[in-house]
């Protein structure tokens, strides 16, 4: 059955319904789930542009892909093992092109920040502590306080790290650009600017510049993160410079509440869910030329139309 056209909205910005977008054209298993756990996308489609007769696909250990107010959209076929809940699959005869291809990429800032750690009980770490509920005693690593722009390196944050993350309002459109460094997290806490002296959400646009070092990855942790409220990249979180492979990689624990747009259009998003009773939410879209969940837990996509990346203007899909 084919895909109904979408309807166009020239002149004005529009939303890209969709929850996810894998773009690989050819690839086996483009989309696949791992283990035992269950991706749930609610409130938008799942598109799958590979041709391969397997272009979804999972391990065969009980993973489920399950989308709720949407529709299943391939252009291949569904690998025999893999638990789809949900509506039938519908076929599209012509892949769904990249819809943020128009989207420049970010201008490299001048000056390089550097991203110091100061001790939890110090002045300028208390009221970020206090807007948080921690208490300096509790915090067995450093406070790092960062303010949009560039980072041509960063620390592997670890457990017992607060790192808080300045919004919009203090610069650089709430834009981290990643220059090189990668983003590393274990178990940290990452968390806005909890105190209402910036606002305005935030974006990370990483450029690995060749490396596959050089990656995003973010394991456990209470991870709190919006997407600007405003501007060219409104509700995109992680926008990764289009040309490189490298791995967007996150790991629930429990503690993950990010919305907005993940953007890896040359690379993989790798999500693995948690089997705490708390649900995870990571993210709000995925666009990505593959994606791959792992992991015996849950995890949810929320699409919402005030935490996604817009369109200038849409084609239509027959």
């Amino acid at each position: 059955m084919p895909v109904k056209a979408r309807a166009v909205a020239r002149g004005r910005w529009v939303s890209f319904k969709d929850g996810i977008l894998v773009l690989d054209l050819h690839a086996s298993e483009a989309l696949k789930a791992n283990g035992g756990g269950t991706i749930s996308v609610t409130g938008a489609d799942i598109i799958v542009n590979s041709d391969d007769p397997q272009s979804v696909g999972s391990d065969g250990t009980g993973a489920i892909i399950q989308e709720t107010g949407g529709n299943f959209v391939f252009s291949g076929g569904v690998k025999s093992n893999t638990t789809l809940v949900g509506p039938t699959p519908l076929h599209q005869d012509t892949p769904t092109p990249d819809p943020l291809a128009y989207l420049p990429e970010p201008s490299l800032p001048g000056t390089a920040l550097k991203a110091t750690g100061i001790q939890p009980n110090s002045a300028n770490a208390k009221s970020y502590l206090d807007a948080l509920g921690i208490q300096a005693k509790d915090v067995n690593g450093k406070v790092y306080v960062l303010d949009p722009g560039r980072y041509d390196s960063m620390p592997n944050f670890s457990n017992g790290d607060v790192v808080i993350l300045k919004q919009a309002s203090a610069g650089n459109s709430g834009i981290y650009y990643l220059n090189g460094s990668g983003l590393t997290s274990t178990g940290a806490t990452i968390a806005m600017d909890p105190t209402g002296g910036t606002s305005g959400g935030l974006m990370f646009y990483n450029d690995p510049l060749g490396k596959t070092s050089n990656g995003i990855s973010l394991t456990g942790g209470k991870v709190t993160i919006a997407p600007p409220d405003s501007g060219v990249y409104k509700g995109i979180s992680f926008f990764q410079e289009r040309s490189a492979n490298v791995a967007l990689s996150i790991t629930g624990q429990g503690g993950m509440q990010i919305s907005g747009t993940f953007y890896v259009a040359g690379g993989p998003i790798k999500i693995t869910g948690s089997s705490s009773t708390q649900l995870d939410v990571i993210g709000s879209q995925y666009i990505s030329d593959t994606l791959e969940s792992g992991g015996n837990g849950k995890y949810a996509v929320n699409w919402s139309v005030a935490q996604t990346a817009r369109l200038r203007q849409l084609q239509l899909v027959e």
